[in-house]
């Protein structure tokens, strides 16, 4: 299994394996079904995830490379694990065929929910989401660390409005867990590194300079700046309510 220099989403493998045992109610060994992964990266917590759940995975990111990588590295799951460009606004995915659904590091709180919308469509009855998600620890939050998260189609929710949005658009209230104490590690792990190539002037790395000097302002205004104060990170699921339910 190929292994990883860095974890890339805070709490790692470990974490999603975790919040899979809470949305299946056991331990992934015991579950069953099938599993949508939204943002799946170079597929380090969908890996890990397979070692254990023995259903099928479709996972998706909106990086191509990304996937080209992955691609290459599930033959050892013999066809369990398959890698898919998609549209989080049309999930390519049939109504109700997927047991569960992970978002990995996607803001939520997106315009018109539409990728809520969406897993509702593709989750079974009774399926259930799961999401590990950023979230505003407190407002309002100044503009000089918003602006490290948001962008103007993708806001960053805070705690009450993710408790409020899912129940919206036809899910249960969602069971919510802090897991905050993942940012600091995670930060941490490219602090020293980020610090080298900008002092090398990112030799070798120039084509993606503005992203790594923006994630290098990133790491430090968190680990030395007032960035825990605001930042946090959340894992929550909830069940899909069948339409007839949700209607009342």
């Amino acid at each position: 299994m190929t292994r990883y220099p860095y974890t890339l989403t805070p709490g790692g493998p470990e974490l999603v394996r975790n919040l899979f045992a809470a949305m299946a109610g056991c331990t992934p060994r015991r579950a069953t079904g099938s599993c949508l992964y939204l943002r799946c990266r170079y597929g380090e917590n969908v890996f890990s995830l397979a070692e254990v759940f023995p259903g099928n995975i479709l996972a998706t990111d909106e990086d191509p490379e990304a996937l080209l990588f992955c691609r290459t590295h599930a033959s050892a799951f013999g066809g369990r694990v398959s890698f898919r460009t998609m549209s989080f606004d049309a999930l390519e995915a049939e109504d109700s065929s997927m047991d569960f659904i992970i978002i990995d590091g996607v803001p939520l709180d997106l315009p018109a929910s539409s990728l809520l919308q969406e897993c509702r469509r593709v989750l079974k009855p009774a399926g259930i989401i799961g999401a590990a998600t950023p979230f505003w620890k407190k407002e309002p939050v100044p503009v000089s660390i918003r602006e490290l998260w948001e962008t103007k189609t993708n806001p960053v929710p805070t705690e009450e409005r993710l408790r409020s949005l899912f129940p919206r658009h036809g899910f249960s209230e969602p069971t919510l867990r802090d897991a905050s104490h993942t940012l600091q590690p995670f930060y941490r792990q490219f602090l020293k590194e980020t610090e080298r190539i900008a002092e090398r002037g990112f030799a070798g790395f120039e084509r993606h300079k503005a992203l790594i000097k923006r994630f290098k302002h990133e790491t430090h205004v968190y680990l030395r700046g007032q960035g825990k104060s605001f930042m946090g990170y959340m894992t929550l699921h909830a069940r899909n309510v069948p339409a007839l339910t949700a209607e009342g």
